[in-house]
């Protein structure tokens, strides 16, 4: 007979039960209503069409009888009173003596009667003459009696780690999402499925859970600890057996396959393949289970790739995601207070819409022992800190599983921005390790690449070119880390890529966020990175590069060996080529910081001559907004006739303006009645932005401004918002929010 106390569901599932299980009782169909604040109704009926019957369920699981009639006297009586139903139905999981029925139905008198107070002892019943209800609620079954028995019977290989108390503690914490369904449907398929994925993703915790669904359907369980020769031991013809190999190439994948285990499980998988009483699961690291692939021609032979799983924790729902987090929270042991801060502001979104959402992360920052030393003030911090910087994820992968060649190629894939080119980081890749009197070769860059895809690089393929990609941003995030106080790791790595792109993505503050406390990118590596430079003598293979690192740095207390080689470097080069469109900004802004503070003399360089030829070409507006500080620094502070180039650069600017004046104003105006004047004083603002003095007027501007598109786009918004807001008043409905409704308190 059942005996349950509902400990693996939380409030929500057991409101779900609840409604099952008076569904039958009473042979009517109760409605339900989505999760959230619920006025004291969880589920309806009627018993004609002016009888409303409302059902009411509390799943006091930590608190007890005492508080729980306390609750319902206080808060749950009056909600119900407001009702006014014709009849009152009252579930709770607390197992309930005659008088505390009686207590529970005085507190909602007149509606409660006796007879529909249900407590653990009615629902144990009720679920004993319904087996059904039991079996749909899947974390319900999975911990009865009954389930365990089978278990113990069912199981050739039980050991001390995979024991029923581990069963009972983790299956409450499953959140059955589509990756559930998937994985099972590819396993009725072939019959054999390896799980793979990267460390926390829950290819353990999947493959239990289905292990255990298949033993529940008659399946006998075989657990293989070491070697395939056990499930040979004991393999049954006639009987129905599902097999499971946990992590079955481990860390030490390569002795195993010298061993012949991959030839030993090829076997055992082609044997089993046409055989529907026979099921095989298996789970990898992605990293490991590619090495393998690497090493092993027979791995490779027999298209293991359509038999494995890849459990992506990046293409779950918000729903499951959201499902597996509350989970997590509410079996947790964290008190109240710690609970309540990841509802403020709703930050649990954060948590769950977070680029690094992981199942081992929401383990880990549920943990209350992790967090026993800290109050519930700094919890959040911590919890932020964990998500941004998920180290203890990555950290057994980077240092356990990777060589150190595997582990260049992700620090390039890294500082060149997540997402790189194949010849790119080949090229990359090989000029690195050269530099480090390393010879390496298109082999071992190709083994490489097969063990980080799918665990930690993703390969795209797109019209000719093959792109790599970070398999999960919280990598980079990892590497970053890692690699913060590693100056000369970084400055080789920058050094070889050799490239504005990545560059610019060291010094964004997404990826230097991790680098520092400042909010600056770290000068070290920049003044390192400009010594390199000059030591190899790549001024003009890396003019690029050189140009960005020399304006960055140029008001730093740079080597004064290495500041003249630069500015004499520097302007060699533009006087053989003149200013380059790529980074004609930097190096016109380098130029005025260096006659700024005299380091370099006005008379270096043919300073109209140069801006002329960048003018040619019509530059950007940033460019434009440049040049016009320096001519300002030129006529402030030195002795050049500058009219004949303002004049170009007045051309240009008004060209540019005529060309982006209407939408700049349109980003910009915010009040339809004051278009036109706000309008005169935009162009005022867009025209001060450049430092010299203009021939012409916002009022010359204002012509070239299409008035009538943007009062339209007005009155656009206005009625859009108009009809938002008739919809809104039109229907009470709130649109329903899933994940919030789950989270909401009841």
């Amino acid at each position: 007979m059942p005996d349950y106390n509902f400990e693996t569901l939380h409030d929500k599932e057991f409101e779900e039960l609840a409604n099952d299980v008076i569904s039958r009782v009473k042979n009517i169909k109760v409605e339900r209503f989505k999760p959230g604040k619920d006025g004291g109704v969880d589920g309806r009926f009627y018993q004609s069409s002016d009888n409303e019957v409302i059902i009411q369920s509390k799943h006091y699981l930590k608190s007890g009888y005492t508080k729980l009639l306390r609750h319902c006297q206080n808060t749950e009586a009056a909600k119900v009173h407001k009702l006014n139903p014709s009849d009152y139905i009252f579930v709770c999981s607390e197992s309930l003596s005659r008088m505390q029925k009686k207590e529970l139905a005085s507190a909602f008198f007149p509606y409660l009667k006796e007879s529909n107070v249900y407590g653990k002892e009615d629902l144990n019943d009720y679920l004993k003459a319904f087996p059904d209800i039991e079996r749909n609620h899947y974390k319900l079954w999975l911990t009865s009696i009954n389930t365990l028995q089978i278990l113990l019977n069912q199981s050739t290989y039980l050991d001390s780690e995979w024991g029923l108390e581990k069963i009972k503690k983790f299956s409450k914490y499953y959140a059955r999402t589509s990756n559930h369904d998937e994985a099972k449907d590819l396993l009725e398929k072939v019959h054999s499925i390896i799980i793979s994925g990267e460390p926390g993703a829950g290819k353990t915790t999947l493959a239990e859970q289905l292990c255990l669904e298949y033993v529940l359907s008659g399946f006998e369980l075989v657990i293989i600890e070491d070697d395939i020769k056990d499930a040979k031991n004991v393999f049954n013809k006639m009987g129905k057996q599902i097999f499971y190999f946990d992590d079955f190439l481990g860390s030490n994948y390569l002795e195993g396959i010298e061993n012949k285990e991959d030839s030993k499980i090829m076997k055992f998988i082609e044997a089993i393949k046409g055989d529907d009483n026979k099921r095989f699961i298996l789970t990898s690291r992605s990293s490991i289970l590619n090495q393998g692939r690497n090493i092993s021609a027979i791995f490779k032979n027999k298209n293991l790739e359509q038999r494995e799983y890849v459990l992506d924790v990046t293409e779950l729902e918000g729903i499951d995601k959201a499902r597996i987090l509350y989970n997590h929270i509410y079996f947790s042991q964290l008190n109240e207070s710690y609970i309540e801060q990841l509802y403020i502001d709703k930050r649990y979104l954060e948590i769950i819409n977070h680029k690094n959402f992981n199942p081992r992360l929401i383990e880990f920052i549920t943990d209350v022992q992790r967090f026993d030393l800290i109050s519930s003030t700094e919890y959040w911090d911590k919890v932020e800190e964990s998500i941004n910087n998920p180290k203890d994820i990555w950290e057994h992968v980077f240092h356990n599983q990777l060589k150190e060649y595997e582990r260049v190629l992700i620090f390039i894939i890294v500082y060149f921005g997540n997402k790189i080119e194949e010849e790119v980081l080949k090229t990359t890749v090989k000029k690195y390790f050269k530099s480090k009197n390393i010879l390496t070769t298109n082999i071992q860059f190709d083994k490489a690449i097969q063990t980080l895809s799918g665990s930690l690089i993703t390969r795209v393929i797109g019209g000719e070119s093959i792109v790599f990609e970070l398999f999960n941003p919280s990598i980079n995030d990892y590497v970053i880390s890692i690699c913060k106080s590693d100056v000369d790791l970084i400055v080789d790595i920058l050094f070889q890529l050799n490239s504005l792109k990545a560059y610019k993505s060291y010094k964004s503050s997404y990826v230097f966020s991790f680098l520092s406390n400042s909010p600056t990118p770290d000068n070290r590596v920049k003044l390192k990175l400009l010594e390199k430079i000059n030591e190899e003598q790549a001024f003009s293979s890396h003019f690029y590069l050189f140009v960005l690192v020399f304006e960055d740095v140029a008001l730093n207390d740079i080597n004064d060996d290495v500041k003249a080689s630069s500015i004499n470097e520097l302007i060699k080069i533009i006087k053989a080529e003149g200013i380059l469109e790529e980074v004609d900004s930097e190096t016109i802004s380098l130029l005025k910081y260096l006659i700024e503070y005299d380091d370099l003399t006005i008379e270096s360089l043919d300073w109209l001559g140069l801006i002329q030829g960048v003018l040619d070409y019509l530059p950007s507006s940033d460019t434009l907004k440049v040049i016009s500080e320096l001519i300002e620094e030129f006529t402030d502070r030195h002795d050049i006739d500058c009219d004949e180039i303002i004049t170009v650069v007045q051309e240009c600017v008004w060209e540019y303006c005529v060309d982006n004046i209407s939408d700049y104003v349109s980003e910009r105006a915010t009040d339809f009645e004051s278009l036109d004047s706000d309008a005169v004083k935009l162009a005022d603002e867009m025209i001060e932005e450049y430092k010299i003095e203009m021939d012409f007027s916002a009022i010359d501007l204002m012509k070239h401004v299409d008035f009538d598109s943007i009062r339209q786009e007005f009155r656009d918004d206005y009625y859009y918002e108009a009809d938002n807001e008739k919809a809104t008043t039109a229907s009470p409905e709130i649109e329903f929010n899933e994940i919030e409704d789950l989270f909401e308190k009841t």
